[in-house]
Order: C-alpha cells, then structure tokens, then sequence
C-alpha cells in the first residue's frame, strides 16, 4: 500500500480499537486486494494448483517410486484422505496423497487449528494430535465425519495417516462419494436489494480490509487491534445475513492469525470469507 493508504489504515484501525474497548467496557457488569471468482475457487479448493497430481501424474509417479499402483488404479483418487475447515465437507480443503507423518510447518498443509470435517479412504486411519510434533490428545479416525466432535473441531495441529486400501466395493463406493473440494458456499439472508446499503455503511471498513493483507494484518497492530477488526468482520457479516454466533471476536481473531501464518496473499476480506466459506466473489461488485 502507498502512503496515504496506510494512514488511512492505520486512522480506521485506531477507530475500530476504540470502538471495541467502549463496547467491551460497557458489557463489564455495572456499567448501563480481491480475489475474482476464479482465483476465490482455487483458494477454497485448498491451494491444490501448485501440488495436486491428477491421476494419471499419480500412477507414473507411483511407478517410479515404487508406490502402491493398484490402489491407485482401484480407486481412481490420488489421495487416501481429505481433511476440510468447515463442516460437512466444506470450506478449505487438504487432499492427502499418501500415508505419513505430517507434522505444523512440515507437510500440515492446512492452518494450525482448522480442521472441522474429514473423509477417510475405507482402510486407512487418520490419527489427529492436539498439537504440533504429534504431541497432546490424539484420537483416530477410520471414517469420514461430516463434523468433528466438539474437542476436536479446529483442534488439531498435527495428524499421521496409516493403512491400505480396503475392501475394493468399498473403496469404488468411497471414491464415488467424495468431493475433494467444496464448491457449495454458505449463503447469507440479506436481500440482494439491500446489500449495497451494508457496503455503503460500511465503506471505509471495508476498504480497509480488501486493501489489506497478512502483512498489514500483523504488520505493527497490537492483539487488541487484532480482535477488534475481528468483532467488525463478524458484525459485518451479522449484517449481511449470515450466522457466526459461534465465533467471538478473540477465537476469529485468532483464526485469521492462524490463516495468515499459513498464508499471507490474500485479503483481509477474502480470508474472512475464506474462514467462514463465504463465497467473496459474490461481493466483488460492491465494494
């Protein structure tokens, strides 16, 4: 960003700070850069265009290496399990091509507490670790689960997978089923008609958070900073229709956190939406 850019950042952040520290007193007891559609898709897709391998890539490189061909050949996917940040297989999505140890800044490519939901190959088994280096509570996963039980949703932060193809009806079944990314975004309420009035009440926010990105988003901002940006995103999309009563803006600051150290491209706004699997293609026009 130019200069003026980052005053204007920096004003509204100051802003947004203050307004957050009037609200967070009063609850106290006793006081009365965008993404087009195309690119949004391949990030939601889970970054797969610099790694993934279609099946044919996987054979040969299974041939040369030595891997397991006929499993491949069975299954028609070149990947054993996939691991997603939203429920019901939604969201950011992780294609594990093979069994392995995949460890936080070493083969973990997703952010640090974000797996939600997880399909896994009939034969294998899905080991996640409370935290990285395979340490804390592990607990096993020889199925898909369309939602992770309460401990474990955006828990894990390392994850080893085992196993063999399983029964061959089995694994044809699996491999029909599956849907390796999640092109089904959430949809919020509002009225399209009324949109516009929420981009335009919210213009200077929204400005800032479109023209920002990891680095700004870390940048020189302090925590508190941080969560304040934080509850405005959340109030923002309150605003625009969608439910995020489960996020508080500490745990969503910490998630964008999470998100940024995991990548830093793209923006503010489009990691919010990236994290709550809005599709922010559909708000392109407006800002």
């Amino acid at each position: 960003m130019n200069k003026r850019t980052k005053a204007v950042v920096k004003s509204v952040l100051a802003l947004l700070f203050s307004a957050f520290v009037v609200l967070a007193v009063s609850a106290l007891p006793g006081n009365a850069v965008n993404l087009d559609e195309s690119v949004m898709m391949d990030v939601m897709q889970g970054w797969k265009s610099d790694r993934d391998l279609d099946v044919a890539q996987r054979l040969n490189s299974a041939k040369e290496n030595g891997g397991d061909v006929a499993a491949t050949e069975k299954s028609g996917m070149p990947f054993v399990a996939v691991v997603y940040t939203g429920e019901n297989f939604s969201g950011v999505s992780w294609e594990i091509a093979e069994a392995g140890q995949y460890d936080l800044w070493n083969g973990f490519d997703l952010p640090n507490d974000s797996i939600s939901s997880i399909r896994v190959k009939p034969g294998y088994t899905v080991s996640l670790y409370e935290h990285g280096g395979f340490g804390g509570v592990k607990s096993d996963w020889s199925k898909d689960a369309a939602q992770l039980d309460s401990f474990w949703t955006r828990q894990a932060s390392s994850l080893v997978v085992e196993g063999a193809d399983g029964d061959a009806a089995e694994v044809g079944q699996w491999a029909a089923s599956v849907r390796s990314a999640s092109e089904s975004f959430r949809v919020g309420t509002l009225g399209k008609d009324k949109i516009g009035d929420v981009f335009e009440a919210r213009a200077a926010q929204l400005t800032v958070f479109s023209e920002s990105d990891g680095i700004d988003w870390y940048g020189d901002m302090s925590d508190g900073e941080r969560v304040a940006m934080g509850k405005e995103l959340l109030d923002i999309f309150t605003e625009l229709g969608y439910d995020v009563s489960e996020w508080t803006p500490n745990r969503f600051a910490q998630q964008m956190n999470n998100f940024y150290d995991w990548r830093r491209e793209p923006s503010i706004w489009d990691t919010a939406c990236l994290i709550l699997n809005v599709d922010a293609g559909m708000y392109k026009d407006s800002f």
